[in-house]
């Protein structure tokens, strides 16, 4: 019997250790199970933050970074059975590269030098004359006459090469009246007391502006034509030129004010205007009818200032983003405003990550209007509505009955926020 006590009492302390091994499995597993979950939850976050830093420097980056590719399936169901306009493959235009352009440094005790035509005598020359209208003396009212010439240069830019125009302007003075001093017939030029003509004003603006060349490059490849000039004395070029442009500026928003439609923008632009070397945050507003453009700065995106530059709007409609700045405007000159398509496609190509059936769905109808539109870009108004009315008009009435109830072929009907 004492052999069988012994068996039964090694078994129960055997079950015991067991049962206490058991317990100690239980505590590890529900302590892995934690860890999992942990794991899962910092995994989750990380994803989170990595889209979050996506976007981000996708907003750095420009519209420019959003260009989609679509898959081979990225039709709205409701267009699965009929064919979509073609997508041409289009090369995006290359970034576009600013120099920052250093002012010149100060000459202590040194009148800056002022070249004279010997500078240029190795320029082909050629003879302006400038002479002077009949103008009545200003106190007796007799004829002024020629009592002798101006001399200047300027210098012009031919297709090809520098020129330089040696310049003779009439001087006038009335014989009976030298107290009304002397009359110089003014020259054919846009920047006063300058030396480059208007050819060269406007190469200078062209390469800056529309070719995106800094001016010290300008600089250095007009030295390689065999005309020296400095890149602060280019920048000088672009103030002035655009003073005298502000008039035709003005005129441009004329025109687009006594039209039927109009499109604006704004968007941030650092101002640096004090000797500290801090920035601040100004606005660019940009207004167009897709035909011609006109700018302006203020330094707030208040709605007063939007209202001030339409003033006088003839049209009935405007399209613009969401932004509170406009809402002004349209209250006051009760217009009609029309929202943007590329700011909807933002928030779609945005969601890729989080919703990507729906998001490449909607990216895919919307690649196809733009495509349909760069297509149409220049032709007649009557061309441009009736090739919508044909081809985008059925595009954006599927778009908007799908965005209110988005049928997904993976989850079945979604509601599309």
């Amino acid at each position: 019997m004492s052999g069988l006590a012994e068996i039964l009492d090694e078994n129960t302390r055997l079950r015991n250790q067991l049962a206490a091994q058991a317990r100690v499995l239980e505590a590890h597993e529900a302590a892995l199970a934690a860890r999992e979950e942990e794991l899962a939850a910092v995994t989750k976050r990380a994803e989170e933050l990595a889209q979050e830093l996506w976007l981000v420097r996708q907003a750095r980056q420009g519209p420019a970074s959003q260009r989609y590719v679509p898959p081979e399936q990225s039709e709205l169901p409701m267009f699965a059975d009929a064919p979509a306009p073609p997508r041409e493959a289009v090369a995006e235009p290359p970034a576009d590269e600013e120099e920052t352009e250093k002012p010149p440094k100060k000459r202590r005790g040194r009148t800056p030098r002022r070249r004279n035509r010997d500078a240029f005598a190795h320029l082909e020359a050629q003879a302006v004359h400038c002479a002077a209208e009949p103008t009545p003396c200003p106190s007796c009212g007799e004829t002024m006459k020629v009592i002798g010439q101006a001399e200047s240069f300027r210098i012009e830019w031919v297709p090809g090469h520098f020129v330089r125009y040696d310049i003779t302007r009439d001087k006038c003075a009335c014989p009976a009246c030298p107290s009304e001093g002397v009359l110089t017939a003014p020259g054919p030029f846009a920047l006063d007391r300058s030396m480059a003509a208007n050819g060269l004003v406007a190469r200078v603006l062209v390469d800056k502006f529309a070719d995106h060349i800094p001016a010290n490059r300008q600089a250095k490849r007009m030295k390689r034509e065999g005309f020296e000039v400095g890149s602060h004395t280019l920048s000088s070029w672009v103030g002035k030129a655009g003073k005298v442009l502000s008039v035709v500026a003005e005129a441009v928003r004329a025109e687009l004010l006594a039209g039927a439609f109009l499109q604006g923008d704004d968007t941030g632009m650092p101002v640096q205007d004090g000797g500290n070397g801090k920035l601040r945050k100004g606005r660019l507003w940009a207004f167009t009818d897709q035909e011609q453009v006109f700018y302006a700065f203020t330094d707030t995106k208040q709605g007063k200032f939007p209202s001030a530059l339409l003033d006088g709007y003839a049209g009935d409609l405007l399209l613009v983003d969401g932004g509170s700045e406009f809402n002004e405007v349209v209250r006051e000159q009760e217009l009609t405003r029309g929202g943007c398509w590329s700011h909807l496609r933002k928030r779609f190509f945005e969601a890729l990550h989080h919703h990507p059936v729906e998001a490449h769905l909607a990216l895919g109808t919307l690649k196809d209007l733009f495509l349909i539109e760069r297509e149409l870009k220049g032709r007649p108004p009557d061309e441009v509505v009736a090739a919508r009315a044909a081809r985008s008009q059925r595009l954006v009435d599927g778009y908007f009955a799908w965005s209110k109830v988005g049928v997904s072929t993976s989850r079945g009907p979604t509601v599309i926020a």
